[in-house]
């Protein structure tokens, strides 16, 4: 309470009270007015105006078929181009996304490590399932090696007939890391373990490897027809017929060891280099 001054107001209008105030009791009401003002500006800060609400782009929801579709497009890029996981956290990528469609936000490497990835490893492995369920008979191929890490691998491929497509399908049943020693035995624990789980024990009809003791005892083991690849046979034949021509192998070393000492010294490579221009 100011003043006892009484106001008889019939309309919507304010004026009357508004002049009486700042003439009257000009302190208490300037007063009273910048302190409006002020929580008027923080109001207007915390709240976007219309136009400023209709520029800003407003990304889609979590559980938007967009942005499913969109994850699952990112994820099939990783696997299909061989991509690092950390190329969703690359800023150029980022901002090509944004270009292309500013409402998506992309998956965190997280995400795509632990929910995308797995969920469409989950989703391909029941499409091979589901094919082979229906293929009258399966060919296997498999191989056993060791990387440049000294961590062995060992892989195993169907080849089948797709009735529905009427083509020949090749999928890759598995390839996982081998521990322990490569004995036949071991191999063919691991190859009836996969057949196994695909149901396909009763339906295969070979198995096509390599030439090694190892290998072929554990496809023996399996009671499964084996079959030598042709590609590694030639192979073999090639290297032994090198070593049967004079000049050949002389030839032979003579490059292994060019090429061995270049990758040894950069002067080496760069003098290489010079002389396959001049010529």
């Amino acid at each position: 309470m100011i003043c006892n001054k009484t106001f008889i107001q019939r309309t919507g209008v304010t004026s009357q009270l508004h002049w009486h105030a700042s003439n009257k009791h000009g302190k208490v009401y300037r007063g009273a007015k910048a302190k409006n003002s002020e929580k008027q500006a923080v109001s207007d800060r915390a709240q976007p105006t219309i136009s400023q609400f209709l520029k800003k782009p407003q990304v889609y929801p979590a559980k938007s078929s967009r942005k499913k579709a969109l994850d699952q497009a990112i994820a099939n890029m990783v696997v299909k181009d061989l991509m690092p996981l950390r190329c969703v956290e690359g800023q150029g990528f980022r901002d090509v996304i944004s270009m292309l469609d500013n409402r998506y936000v992309l998956p965190s490497r997280k995400t795509l490590t632990c929910n995308l990835l797995p969920a469409l490893f989950e989703k391909k492995k029941k499409e091979i399932y589901d094919k082979l369920s229906l293929a009258q008979s399966v060919s296997l191929t498999t191989d056993l090696w060791t990387s440049f890490t000294t961590s062995s691998f060992l892989a195993l491929t169907a080849h089948f007939w797709d009735l529905k497509k009427e083509s020949l399908e090749v999928a890759t049943l598995d390839c996982y890391r081998f521990k322990g020693s490569h004995t036949g035995e071991a191999i063919a624990k691991e190859l009836g373990s996969t057949m196994e789980e695909f149901k396909i024990s009763n339906k295969t009809l070979a198995v096509t490897t390599d030439n090694g003791s190892n290998i072929l005892k554990g496809v023996r083991l399996t009671r499964i027809a084996q079959i030598s690849c042709f590609a590694h046979m030639l192979h073999l034949a090639v290297t032994d017929a090198w070593k049967s021509i004079d000049g050949v192998n002389e030839l032979r070393n003579k490059v292994v060891g060019i090429v061995s000492h270049t990758k040894r010294s950069a002067n080496a490579k760069d003098s290489l280099e010079e002389c396959q221009r001049l010529i």
